[in-house]
């Protein structure tokens, strides 16, 4: 960029959490990009939203609430969609659920899209006799920096040859033209991004709940600090808020659905006691499809999960919303 626009002034802004998907990325959304006012947004999300299991439909719900809310806002961003891969997701398998699922909502709001997860699978099945996959990558997904490096330049390529050197006829659509939705809603509908700050412990027992200004979880994420409470003590999160939907960050995560020891109790508003489970890859969606208006949600895990190694519950940041505010398909 900088030697294609050496008069340009360039800001590389990092707006990444590691292992989140497109549910989290809605809500980072304001602060995280929108706030920037950028001229450029790199989007790769579709691997987190498969190793989250999340549905094709979801995934491309959650993908378009994001593209179509930047365009929106700022019509001259471009935005290019990055597909990768994992050991399970390379050769015939690299067009995955989520990755189809992104790539159609590309596609349907002409945004680019670099498949450079393919490229380097097509190139490591090209050459078997020089090149392995522990070459390009330390494990199943994370590359090595020849892994990296070749991803750079996949990328580096396609700009150079789509988007530098040519004008694409319909390079803008005109500021108020967008496609018809996609899915059925967006993601929206009084959307909140809430900061583990001291205030959200007011309903809570302060002999039990405290207060971190450091983050416990993850610092790119917050840098307000945590909330957190000793196992032992089996804890209850008590939160008031105005919506339909809750979900928290929280350091307690499994790798699937109803996993033994991860599985945690909540209640509505005083009403009957149910039992859930934390998710992985995804911020835990506690509860969905709340009537609107006022509710107090109480969250509560067990003392058994000291036999796991986790000595304390953090949370980072709560995340609500009302879905009777949502943009409705029309």
């Amino acid at each position: 960029f900088k030697e294609k626009y050496p008069e340009a002034q360039i800001n590389e802004i990092y707006a990444c959490i590691g292992e989140s998907g497109t549910y989290l990325g809605t809500y980072l959304l304001d602060s995280f990009v929108l706030a920037k006012e950028p001229d450029l947004v790199f989007l790769e999300y579709a691997i987190n939203d498969r190793y989250a299991s999340i549905t094709e439909t979801d995934s491309k719900l959650q993908c378009e609430t994001i593209i179509r809310t930047i365009k929106e806002q700022y019509p001259k961003c471009d935005i290019v969609v990055l597909i990768t891969i994992d050991s399970a997701t390379s050769g015939d398998n690299w067009l995955f659920t989520q990755a189809k699922a992104h790539s159609e909502i590309a596609e349907a709001y002409n945004v680019p899209i670099i498949y450079m997860g393919k490229a380097l699978s097509d190139h490591i099945d090209a050459n078997p006799d020089t090149c392995k996959w522990s070459d390009y990558f330390i494990d199943i997904v994370h590359p090595t920096d020849a892994g990296y490096l070749f991803y750079t330049d996949v990328i580096e390529e396609y700009l150079s040859n789509e988007l530098m050197a040519n004008i694409l006829p319909d390079e803008y659509l005109e500021d108020d033209v967008l496609p018809e939705l996609q899915s059925d809603h967006l993601m929206d509908g009084n959307r909140k991004l809430i900061y583990a700050t001291d205030e959200v412990l007011e309903d809570n027992d302060r002999s039990v709940w405290k207060y971190y200004p450091t983050t416990n979880i993850n610092g790119a994420l917050s840098s307000k600090g945590s909330v957190g409470a000793d196992i032992s003590q089996s804890p209850t999160f008590n939160y008031s808020f105005n919506g339909t939907d809750f979900a928290m960050y929280n350091n307690i995560t499994s790798w699937g659905t109803n996993v033994a020891g991860y599985t945690f109790n909540y209640s509505i508003d005083g009403g009957e006691e149910k039992t859930a489970y934390f998710l992985t890859h995804s911020p835990s969606i506690i509860i969905k499809n709340l009537e609107p208006g006022e509710h107090t949600i109480s969250v509560k895990i067990g003392s058994w999960f000291a036999d796991w190694g986790i000595s304390r519950w953090y949370i980072d940041v709560i995340m609500t919303r009302d879905a009777s505010l949502q943009t409705v398909k029309k």
